[in-house]
């Protein structure tokens, strides 16, 4: 199987995309921020900013690089999705939450991020499915 770099970055990029979308005060950001327990002031403070997004394209990349090993030449796009929500609710959502219980994070916080993270590995797959 040969991976598609291209379409390896450009899933990695389009989940900073649907980030920007998804965490914006206007859609999930200011329930995120209440259910995570982030204060006004921790938000405003952008220090570490640009190490906090280095290190999570770095593992988004990787993210990407391991499910395009899922996504197969021969696989259709209603497979790809069909994939790609059952690793994001079915493991991803749920290892979320095992973390989020023991953290003291009430379910809005699980949903958010769950919902994130399920949208960016269909995404991906999507464009992995595209691009091949």
């Amino acid at each position: 199987m040969e991976i598609d770099w291209l379409a390896v970055v450009l899933g990695t990029v389009s989940t900073f995309v649907l980030g920007f979308i998804w965490y914006n005060p206007k859609v999930f950001g200011k329930a995120w921020q209440k259910a995570a327990g982030i204060s006004d002031e921790e938000m405003n403070n952008t220090s570490g900013m640009a190490k906090i997004f280095g290190t999570s394209f770095v593992l988004t990349f990787i993210m990407a690089l391991m499910l395009s090993y899922f996504i197969h030449e021969d696989a259709d796009m209603s497979s790809a999705i069909r994939h790609a929500l059952y690793i994001g609710l079915g493991i991803v959502t749920m290892a979320l939450g095992v973390n989020a219980m023991y953290e003291r994070k009430g379910f809005a916080y699980i949903i958010i991020n769950g919902g994130y993270q399920t949208a960016s590995i269909v995404i991906i797959a999507v464009i992995l499915t595209v691009m091949r």
